[in-house]
């Protein structure tokens, strides 16, 4: 039933990926960004070669798994990246934000490696898929809450959303949004309508390549805001209350 929208779906999402690479490209975004540039050029690489064996059931599912593990991985690197670009004047900060992604990828890791430990069945791809795909879910919920901490915090580390780095937070919020509804919708869904949970999740993830494509063309023209902000002096004192708590 959904099969000819899947794939017309998939092909516009190829579509938007290599015109966003292109504009990566173009723009020198690997300079700024060279992990997300990573994560777009490997997303395209590995999305076109999926379509290519969309016909061979068996080559499939051993091209995606690996190809999901990889997306795992960079994600969790993207997410650090964003937190070094918005937070560079803040050592004390970035620190956090690289303790915060070691923590989360051994959680990852460990949730990954007790799904394999525990789940019985004669067929290994099937369990690390089960193990891959609990990780996954389990990162996209990390990646929500760093989308409500950086809304959040925005005004109180003179951040603007006209950022170019806020553009690639709020395309994964979007993406790991619809992640998240789309899993919790898999176990009450009947099979005719699996397919109409796959058409969110690439409608949203094509929706994250256009915001992506959209800020990085969209020149950064930060407004000064009338409302009061802390000072810099303010700032620092944040900090170092922060590098305190760190370094107890």
């Amino acid at each position: 039933m959904y099969e000819g929208l899947i794939r017309n779906l998939w092909s516009a999402g190829l579509l938007l990926l290599s015109i966003l690479v292109g504009i990566l490209v173009c723009k020198k975004t690997w300079r700024t960004f060279p992990l997300f540039t990573t994560y777009c050029i490997s997303t395209l690489v590995t999305n076109l070669g999926m379509f290519m064996l969309r016909d061979s059931p068996k080559a499939y599912f051993y091209t995606y798994w690996p190809s999901e593990a990889l997306s795992i991985g960079l994600n969790l690197a993207v997410m650090y990246e964003v937190f070094r670009q918005l937070f560079s004047p803040y050592p004390a900060l970035t620190r956090m934000a690289w303790r915060t992604l070691r923590a989360s990828l051994f959680v990852l890791l460990a949730l990954a490696l007790i799904i394999l430990l525990t789940t019985a069945s004669s067929e290994r791809w099937k369990v690390i898929g089960a193990a891959l795909f609990t990780t996954e879910e389990a990162m996209r919920v990390v990646e929500l809450g760093i989308v409500g901490f950086l809304f959040i915090f925005s005004r109180t580390f003179q951040l603007h959303w006209r950022q170019p780095v806020f553009g690639i937070v709020l395309g994964f919020g979007v993406f790991a949004s619809a992640e998240v509804i789309a899993t919790a919708g898999w176990v009450h869904v009947q099979d005719s309508q699996i397919g109409l949970l796959s058409v969110v999740r690439m409608c949203a993830f094509d929706v994250a390549v256009i915001i992506w494509g959209t800020y990085m063309l969209v020149r950064e023209t930060v407004r000064m805001s009338t409302a009061p902000v802390p000072t810099r002096p303010e700032l620092e004192r944040m900090e170092r209350a922060l590098r305190r708590i760190i370094y107890q």
